[in-house]
């Protein structure tokens, strides 16, 4: 292989990486600083789906060992350089460049060399002035190695560890000490370690010449980058959790689970480093000022332990992942179009009394309505019905604390109102579908599934759950959730009336089977909240058509009654 300029970044699915930087200041001089690096690697982590298997941060570099799921390398690593960049120049009071120019990433090809470039990385913290045995230093995966500490949460050391065959860390290290094997000597054009053929190959697919009179595409007229991806920040995070960019965007100084969201937006935007301070303020209405005092702010509750502002981080950082198409274009700002996706199968409480979907078809006062039903099911199903507190329905939905006592005269009539919908919406859900059980092969079975599946699991079994365990103690909400719940189970009877007959009528009627296999499946989706084995549920539902198969039978063809 002829020598060459610098290398390309080279990414693909599961690529293992060996990192190293060189840094313009002290990484170590204090814990604050040390433990920092090691958050931040944290959350890089859990953001970019990276894999730690080794590390080591000395005072003037790290090393880092490592697997990217996705092949995303160059994002995951200009995201931490700059988060670090701004942490440590906060801490330590100084401005400028951190790091000595870009990282450098060595692509690995064989697992097995993981062992000892993990060895090689301890080794790098032998030798400092103040340690000479990498067993102490605290700043190292030695310790979780030799079974001392755990390490950060992105550390996983068993791919590591269970190439030692049993022997113990420290010893096969020691070994490798005496042996004086230096795999880092072996690194192709300093950017592949591995076979000559493998790197060529890796060369010859990230070095695709460029068409001749090929010229990049102008910009867009009028349209600025900065501002035009700020917006679509935006309106993806409020479609995803399913608030009226108005709220977001609302300026109150009182703490809400929206004004946590939009402060972690701006955080998120502000460590890209992909925008000015001007950019992002303009975006949200603000001045830079209070873009700085914003993440000033935000960075200090994390770091004081709260939990909010991590939960909001985590709903921002979803909310901006691509589409599965690969398409991060924003959509619909609409609150309850963006209910529609976020809620699953919420098409339950479309068909529901005074829920029509139409906007021609609906007032002012239907739409409100509807507004607060779907974000009362909505923070059911996400808080639980202690969580789902009025000023949180009330600012998930986009609702002035004054109005929505224009429909519901209580919290409790709310969420019977809510309980309402989803019967209904669930009751016409199973007669639209009855005909096309009553078709299938197994009749019986599909059935069941379809309970089990469509009633007894995600949204629908949640918010019932809330509904169930709050009407146990609060009577008035029991009084009038307890009609809507007979009233579904007797609709649900008639159709089944309609599409089962029984062998032996008077001691099985088909009524009886449905009541028996919905509350065995209510019994199950109880179980289910602390015993997800989906496997074992499946074959008790089975075991339980085998049962009932027997005395039952579909009309497959009502007209012919066959």
């Amino acid at each position: 292989m002829q020598p060459m300029g610098r290398i390309p970044r080279i990414e693909y699915e599961g690529a293992l990486y060996y990192v190293q930087a060189l840094a313009e200041t002290d990484l170590t001089g204090t814990q604050a600083l040390a433990q920092s690096f090691l958050d931040l690697i944290d959350r890089m982590g859990e953001r970019f789906s990276v894999t730690l298997f080794a590390y080591a941060l000395l005072p003037g570099e790290y090393h880092l060992l490592l697997k990217t799921e996705q092949a995303n390398l160059t994002r995951a690593f200009q995201w931490f350089s700059t988060a670090y960049s701004r942490r440590h120049n906060s801490l330590t009071r100084r401005q400028g460049p951190v790091f000595k120019g870009r990282y450098k990433a060595v692509i690995v090809e064989k697992r097995q060399s993981l062992l000892s470039l993990a060895h090689c990385i301890h080794q790098t913290s032998a030798g400092l002035s103040t340690n000479t045995d990498p067993a102490s230093y605290a700043w190292s995966s030695y310790q979780a190695y030799a079974g001392d500490t755990r390490g950060p949460a992105a550390l996983d050391i068993s791919p590591v560890a269970s190439m030692l065959e049993g022997c113990p860390y420290a010893k096969d290290f020691k070994d490798f000490l005496k042996s004086g094997h230096d795999p880092l000597a072996e690194i192709l054009h300093g950017a592949f370690l591995g076979s000559a053929p493998w790197a060529e190959k890796l060369l010859t697919r990230a070095r695709v010449p460029k068409p001749m009179n090929s010229h990049p595409a102008p910009p867009e007229q009028g349209v600025k980058k900065g501002p035009a991806n700020i917006a679509r920040a935006i309106d993806r995070v409020c479609a995803h959790i399913g608030i009226p960019k108005a709220v977001l965007l609302s300026r109150t100084r009182r703490r809400t689970h929206a004004k946590d969201l939009r402060d972690a937006l701006i955080v998120h935007l502000f460590e890209q480093g992909q925008y000015a301070s001007q950019e992002i303020a303009h975006g949200f209405g603000l001045t830079d000022s209070a873009v700085s005092h914003t993440v000033k702010a935000f960075r200090a509750r994390q770091e004081a332990g709260e939990s909010h502002p991590d939960q909001a981080s985590g709903t921002v950082a979803k909310a901006l992942l691509p589409n599965p198409d690969g398409d991060a274009g924003a959509p619909p700002e609409e609150v309850i179009a963006s209910m529609e996706r976020r809620i699953h199968n919420v098409s339950f409480v479309h068909g529901a009394r005074g829920l029509n979907r139409s906007p021609s078809q609906e007032d002012k006062t239907q739409r409100m309505r509807r507004q607060l039903i779907l974000s009362t099911l909505f923070c059911l199903h996400q808080h639980g019905y202690h969580g789902a507190t009025l000023s949180r329905i009330l600012d998930h939905a986009g609702v002035s604390r004054g109005a929505w006592r224009h429909h519901f005269e209580s919290k409790t009539a709310l969420v019977a109102a809510a309980a309402q919908a989803m019967y209904e919406g669930t009751a016409r859900l199973a007669r639209e579908n009855a005909p096309l059980l009553a078709r299938d092969p197994d009749p019986l079975m599909a059935m069941f599934d379809f309970i089990w599946v469509t009633f007894h699991q995600g949204w629908h079994r949640n918010v019932w759950l809330e509904f169930t365990v709050a009407a146990r103690t609060d009577q008035r909400l029991r009084e009038l959730i307890e009609p809507v719940t007979q009233g579904f189970f007797q609709i649900v009877a008639g159709l089944v009336t309609e599409h089962l007959e029984s062998r032996d009528p008077e001691n099985m009627p088909p009524a009886l089977l449905m009541d028996l296999s919905l509350y065995l499946s209510r019994g199950m989706a109880i179980q289910s909240v602390v015993a997800g084995n989906e496997a074992h549920y499946k074959i008790l539902r089975a075991a339980w058509g085998q049962l009932l198969r027997p005395y039952f039978r579909f009309f497959r063809d009502r007209g012919s009654g066959s």
